[in-house]
């Protein structure tokens, strides 16, 4: 603490003392300067691989919790509509029988069977 009164005291107590203190700083910084650089760029390297780590294990969580979702919806719908398919994109045989009757374009007009108006 006396050190930093003292600093504080020769720097704030004249001109002449900022001056010198500037012209330490201009001399010192080029010989400082790279040895902090080089432990700052480290430091910046070990941040960002732990940003990498964490971002990588987040999506990892992500995708499995993504997975367990999908497999709980697809119990939980395939107990709601028993009458779907195992796929639950292709319709069960009762589904497409009764599709198939009901087959209308887009004016409300009844389709034949295969397909054409």
């Amino acid at each position: 603490m006396a050190l930093w009164e003292t600093m504080v005291d020769v720097v704030g107590g004249s001109w002449l003392g900022t001056a010198a203190v500037g012209v330490g700083v201009v001399l010192v910084a080029p010989l400082v300067l790279p040895v902090v650089g080089a432990g700052l760029r480290e430091v910046t390297k070990m941040v960002v691989k732990g940003g990498l780590l964490v971002v990588a294990g987040a999506t990892a969580a992500v995708a499995v919790a993504g997975e367990q979702g999908s497999g709980l919806w697809a119990e939980a719908y395939a107990e709601v509509h028993p009458e779907a398919g195992p796929d639950l994109g292709t319709p069960g045989p009762r589904v497409a029988e009764r599709e198939a009757a009901d087959l209308v374009d887009a004016y409300g007009q009844k389709l034949r069977d295969d397909g054409a108006a």
